[in-house]
């Protein structure tokens, strides 16, 4: 999953003409932390920024695009928290596309029909 941060770093860093591996010495950070965060696979670090800011000098408008798609990335991993992933141990069509349309559905459901399924799901 690519950020708006990853992209925003990612495109800084190519324009600059730096190596991703330059630019992970600078920052005192691994390369594969470096590339993990341009990729999306990780977080920004708290106090990533100021150093980033400490090492690199940026526009103003560079500032404001960095702060927004730091703000969007931040915003889509709150979501993405939010999220369950199931796994569905079963080779059986119909038994996972009964658990994918109960997941896609669940949040339509009123609350007598939640106790329902909850009962019938309990039952021994």
């Amino acid at each position: 999953m690519n950020t708006e941060f990853g992209k925003w770093l990612k495109t800084f860093r190519i324009m600059l003409g730096i190596k991703l591996y330059d630019m992970s010495k600078t920052l005192e950070i691994s390369s594969s932390f470096l590339s993990a965060m341009e990729t999306g696979k990780k977080s920004i670090p708290v106090n990533f920024v100021d150093r980033f800011i400490q090492n690199y000098q940026i526009s103003k408008e560079q500032y404001s695009a960095l702060e927004e798609a730091i703000a969007k990335t931040r915003e889509e991993e709150l979501k993405q928290k939010n999220r369950i992933n199931l796994k569905i141990n079963t080779s059986n069509a119909e038994i996972q596309s009964l658990a994918y349309s109960f997941a896609r559905k669940i949040n339509e459901l009123s609350d007598e029909q939640q106790k329902a399924i909850k009962a019938i799901l309990e039952e021994k």
